[in-house]
């Protein structure tokens, strides 16, 4: 299975017509097609997007996966996924607010969105815990990932290191 085929079979599952569902996006039917036949890349925003119109989560459009056109969009979500996956099990309650200007641009362009580059850090993410609210911007979450991914292999080379010198 694709990202464009679970596009269609959620489309369908909701009874929306491809035309339906790019009103939603504010693209044409033909794009919608596009995407649900694989012949046209996915960016993350669109895939955001999608998942958007269609009331579920990015990551369900990732679900059984094995083939897609992109496959560094599917690792760098199954990546953002577990990451948060992970925080969440710590405790947090984790939420993204969007601020970008996505939907003005897709109007503005008539739904073509090749040219789109996104400020990363218009889009807030949000921790929840303990009844207090950290906001972080992308650009600030790619450096706790990267921080936190650094300490965990420093911790790994250093018990290594303990277990040589105890034999």
């Amino acid at each position: 299975m694709n990202i464009g085929a679970n596009i269609k079979k959620i489309r369908k599952e909701q009874g929306l017509t491809q035309k339906e569902l790019g009103e939603r996006l504010n693209m044409s039917q033909s794009a919608i097609g596009q995407f649900e036949n694989n012949k046209s890349t996915f960016k993350v925003e669109t895939l955001e997007k999608i998942a958007n119109a269609l009331n579920v989560e990015p990551k369900t459009l990732l679900e059984n996966c094995s083939t897609f056109s992109n496959p560094y969009l599917i690792e760098s979500y199954k990546e953002l996924y577990a990451f948060d996956d992970y925080i969440a099990s710590l405790g947090y309650d984790i939420s993204v607010e969007s601020h970008s200007d996505y939907d003005l641009y897709v109007k503005e362009n008539g739904g073509v969105e090749d040219n789109y580059s996104p400020d990363p850090d218009k889009d807030m993410v949000i921790w929840e815990k303990d009844s207090q609210t950290a906001f972080f911007v992308e650009t600030e979450m790619n450096k706790l990932r990267k921080d936190l991914e650094e300490y965990v292999e420093f911790l790994f080379y250093k018990k290594l290191k303990q277990q040589k010198t105890e034999k």
